[in-house]
């Protein structure tokens, strides 16, 4: 399995405005053309044509007669490069569309197989990635989860962003996360590498809620701030358990590396956090 990179900068990680796409943006705001053949179809990313969707960009997928198989507006639009390999895993070729409206992006999947046609939309607030990510032949669908971002009063710079893994069968988005379980692995180990023994005395030490009667240890700024870095650097390593399938050691880590008096609220917080991340956009029903 070739490496996939799961972190970047374990506990100082930069969660800028990711990129719209990963795709090059072919039309915006109603300015720009593409027009690729794929397996026999042509693709089409153009301004639009019709006053409703006036400055606007239109991308469409036609069959060699030129009839229309799928059409969709946004302000952006763009075909990923993904498109022409199997994306669904029937066999056959698929092609990739990517608009925007508003501050969604949307994903349309058009099957080339017979007959041609949608084969899954997906509406999401983050970037999806379409990558054999371990080389087997399969496509994986990708994203950070940024549902963690300031999670807990923590910077953006400390913030934790996993990645989550989907497989598309057919029409139905599949969470394979799991099955990428070494390289959370590697990411975890890399994390525990960074933990300072005495920050971490430091951060256990910590009162917290229930524990006021404890008299706190004076800590300076500078250890605040090292104390900061490693409340993310453990949650790295909590989530990277939780999303990669490993749920006990995911509170096994947390027992070990969180003071005991907040366990309880950081787990609930983890755990609502996580539902209304990625994991509930990409499996929220159509309107």
């Amino acid at each position: 399995m070739k490496k996939i990179a799961l972190a970047c900068g374990l506990g100082l990680m930069s969660l800028l405005s990711p990129p719209l796409f990963a795709a090059d943006r072919a039309c915006v705001a109603g300015k720009g053309h593409v027009d690729k053949e794929v397996s026999g179809f042509r693709v089409s990313i153009a301004p639009a044509a019709s006053a409703e969707h006036q400055g606007e960009c239109r991308a469409e997928v036609l069959s060699a007669a030129g009839a229309v198989i799928f059409e969709a507006h946004g302000a952006e639009a763009a075909m990923n490069p993904i498109s022409g390999k199997d994306v669904d895993g029937d066999g056959t070729p698929d092609v990739v569309l990517e608009t925007v409206s508003g501050n969604a992006l949307h994903y349309a999947v058009v099957s080339l197989a017979e007959p041609p046609g949608l084969r899954r939309e997906l509406s999401v607030s983050v970037p999806l990635h379409f990558e054999d990510l371990d080389a087997d032949g399969r496509v994986e669908i990708w994203a950070r989860d940024y549902a963690f971002r300031d999670f807990d009063g923590l910077p953006a710079a400390a913030s934790p962003a996993p990645r989550v893994v989907f497989r598309l069968k057919g029409a139905t988005l599949v969470h394979v996360s799991q099955a990428f379980w070494s390289e959370y692995e590697k990411e975890i180990v890399e994390a525990r590498g960074l933990i300072s023994k005495d920050t971490l005395d430091d951060f256990l030490a910590i009162p917290t809620q229930g524990d006021e009667d404890r008299k706190p240890k004076e800590i300076g700024p500078a250890e605040q701030a090292k104390i900061t870095d490693l409340k993310g650097i453990v949650l790295e390593i909590v989530l990277a358990n939780l999303y990669g399938g490993r749920g006990q050691e995911a509170w096994k880590a947390l027992d070990e590396l969180w003071p005991a008096t907040d366990r309880p609220r950081i787990r609930q917080m983890i755990l609502k956090a996580r539902t209304s991340g990625i994991l509930s956009e990409i499996n929220r029903p159509k309107k």
